[in-house]
C-alpha cells in the first residue's frame, strides 16, 4: 500500500471533485480538486512505467478515445443536448474502465512474472 499511496489520493481528490461539483455550487474548487486528483493518477502510473512494471501499449489509446467522448459529451449537456451528452459519455466512461481493468491485469501479470 505504500507504494500506492498516490494512486489512492487521486481516487479519493477525484471523488471529492466530483460530489462537490454533484453538491454545491461552488464554481472552481471542484475543479481544482479532479484536477490534482487526476494529476496524482498520472504520476503513479509514470512511476510505473518508470519502474519497468507497466508498459505503455494499445490501451493508452483505449483511454484517449474514452476521454474524447467524455468531454465531447460534456461538451453537448452544456449546450442543451443531454440525449446527445448521454451517448457520447456512457461508451466514453465505458472505455476509461476496460483501460482500468487492462491496467490492472497488465500490472498483476507483471508482479506475478517478477516474484517467479
Amino acid at each position: 500500500m505504500k507504494d500506492k499511496w498516490t494512486l489512492v489520493v487521486g481516487v479519493i481528490l477525484l471523488s471529492i471533485g466530483i460530489l462537490l461539483r454533484i453538491f454545491s455550487i461552488l464554481s472552481v474548487i471542484p475543479y481544482i480538486v479532479m484536477v490534482t486528483g487526476s494529476v496524482f493518477k498520472i504520476s503513479y502510473i509514470q512511476k510505473l512505467i518508470k519502474d519497468k512494471i507497466y508498459k505503455p501499449g494499445f490501451e493508452l489509446l483505449i483511454l484517449a478515445s474514452g476521454l474524447m467522448l467524455f468531454f465531447v459529451g460534456i461538451y453537448f449537456r452544456k449546450h442543451g443536448n443531454s440525449l446527445m451528452a448521454t451517448y457520447y459519455m456512457v461508451p466514453g466512461l465505458l472505455l476509461k474502465l476496460l483501460f482500468i481493468v487492462i491496467i490492472i491485469r497488465e500490472i498483476k501479470t507483471n508482479r506475478k512474472n517478477q516474484n517467479i
